[in-house]
């Protein structure tokens, strides 16, 4: 564990330092993907077991269009369904066959973090191109419109704003996950499912729960990045006292656990000018960061709400998806 005292008073270095907080942000985002892309593997290995590769319509369904035969997803595997290297192609809207036919698998559980280091040797950690897994959410927005009444989220009229205000902060990421999520529920409520889950679920599980972690860990280092960032830009231009850790997920960077107390009594009278009343509101801003429960009078700035929103998504899912 390494303490540090991280200020910035020079417009050159507070830049320089934020270049360098960018470097470990991008990383774990992509080291995210990798656990995201293993946990959406598993799901696609569940509903072709269950409903069979050309029924299932939950994660690169059969398509039926000519000429696009490299595009159809219809793999090499048993019924047409994609093996592992096939299936990693396809989430990147890569045609067939792989460009890496050969590909570390990450099932059994403890092979995951092989799995996943695999991919980023081969640069396939980008972020997911949501309408090749789900062509449904292709073109669709979950933003706000501006002005105007938007159609209730549902609605016919052939509207492509499906924004809904009892959940603001959705994506289409964040849709496709709570789908597969729901749909994965439904079959493991049936007890002639167990089979499938339990060859499936514990590697499903270590993935996600390091894209869980890593989010987490990542949340703290773009906070640093606010804390620490000249008000220009949006930050606070704190001294912030911490602890620097080792990630709990392997691959992952170190980040930032921050010491409250002693952040706020050396701040005291910027973060009262900002609006915190005492330790414990810096702290609750700190804890809650992107929850739009929050009620504290600071706001989190641009991409806080969205992040936290997948976070909410992937910690559902862990929830609900157990034996």
């Amino acid at each position: 564990m390494l303490s540090s005292v991280v200020r910035f008073s020079v417009l050159p270095i507070a830049l320089a330092w934020l270049v360098l907080l960018a470097g470990p942000v991008k990383a774990d985002n992509f080291l995210a993907h990798g656990y995201e892309r293993v946990f959406f593997w598993g799901a696609y290995e569940i509903f072709c077991g269950i409903e069979g590769p050309d029924k299932q319509q939950h994660l690169l369904a059969f398509k039926q269009q000519k000429g696009q035969e490299s595009r159809n997803n219809r793999g090499s595997g048993p019924g047409g369904m994609l093996t592992y290297p096939e299936f990693i192609a396809r989430v990147d809207d890569k045609p067939l066959p792989p460009d890496n036919p050969v590909l570390s698998h990450p099932d059994p559980p403890g092979k995951v973090t092989f799995a996943v280091d695999d991919l980023l040797k081969k640069k396939l950690t980008g972020e997911v191109i949501v309408y090749a897994l789900d062509p449904s959410l292709r073109g669709k927005s979950f933003n706000k419109p501006p002005g105007g009444k938007q159609k209730k989220p549902g609605s016919g009229g052939g509207s492509r704003n499906l924004y809904d205000p009892k959940d603001p902060h959705r994506t289409s990421f964040t849709v496709l996950v709570d789908g597969i999520v729901s749909a994965l529920q439904q079959h493991l409520m049936n007890p002639r499912n167990k089979d499938v889950f339990q060859r499936n679920l514990p590697f499903m599980k270590e993935a996600l729960q390091a894209a869980i972690t890593l989010r987490r860990e990542t949340t703290n280092i773009y906070l640093l990045k606010r804390l620490t960032g000249q008000p220009a830009d949006g930050g606070f231009d704190l001294n912030v006292q911490l602890d620097w850790k080792d990630s709990k997920v392997p691959l992952g960077s170190r980040y930032p656990e921050f010491r409250i107390k002693e952040t706020y009594d050396e701040n005291t009278g910027k973060l009262r000018r900002l609006g915190f009343k005492d330790a414990d509101d810096f702290g609750d801003y700190i804890k809650r960061f992107g929850d739009p429960s929050y009620k504290g009078k600071v706001e989190f700035g641009p991409g806080a709400f969205t992040h936290h929103r997948l976070l909410l998504s992937w910690e559902e899912a862990d929830r609900k998806l157990h034996f």
